[in-house]
């Protein structure tokens, strides 16, 4: 049986979706390992119809959608839930523009960069501030474990542009950077 790594995996693969991991399983490419229950990706959202095909072929159905979001389910006790983030192709692009290469359970995913993905975990944060521990530990971990990636200077500017303010203060607490 394929894992739903495997699964994501192989559907961007024939599908030729331009897809990055995000969320717990992305932290792996930047040196931290977080508990998940499930995998994040990220799509252009004219992309999420080929893909909620692809994954309701796999055995997947849907378990709620927004605007911007679909969540996935299997039946299967061995399959993770898959949650699917919709951006457009602007946003896409510009992700995509320095995405890093990640080998995962010999799957290869793009991750998104440091610095975006900081960028969207204080987006999180600011939509839906019940997610400010989990996403703030993560940013942390991310800066400790890649010291010197980001200075302190361009995570005072992506706080100040994506996140809810005070962030930055919360995290300079922390001193991730140092």
């Amino acid at each position: 049986m394929k894992s739903t790594l495997q699964i994501v995996s192989d559907i961007t693969m024939s599908q030729s979706l331009e897809l990055l991991l995000v969320g717990g399983y992305a932290l792996q490419a930047y040196g931290v390992a977080r508990q998940t229950m499930d995998v994040d990706c990220l799509v252009k959202a004219n992309d999420s119809g080929r893909l909620d095909e692809s994954l309701r072929n796999a055995g997947y159905k849907s378990a709620g959608k927004t605007e911007n979001f679909h969540r996935y389910r299997s039946d299967s006790i061995y399959l993770m839930d898959v949650d699917v983030l919709f951006v457009d192709s602007e946003t896409m692009g510009k992700l995509l523009k320095d995405a890093v290469k990640f080998s995962l359970q010999n799957e290869e995913f793009r991750v998104p960069s440091i610095i975006n993905f900081i960028a969207l975990k204080l987006h999180a944060i600011k939509n839906d501030p019940a997610r400010e521990a989990r996403d703030i530990s993560d940013i942390t971990e991310v800066l400790r474990m890649n010291k010197g990636e980001v200075s302190r200077k361009e995570l005072e500017e992506i706080c100040g542009r994506y996140g809810p303010e005070g962030i930055f203060v919360k995290l300079e607490v922390c001193r991730p950077w140092k």
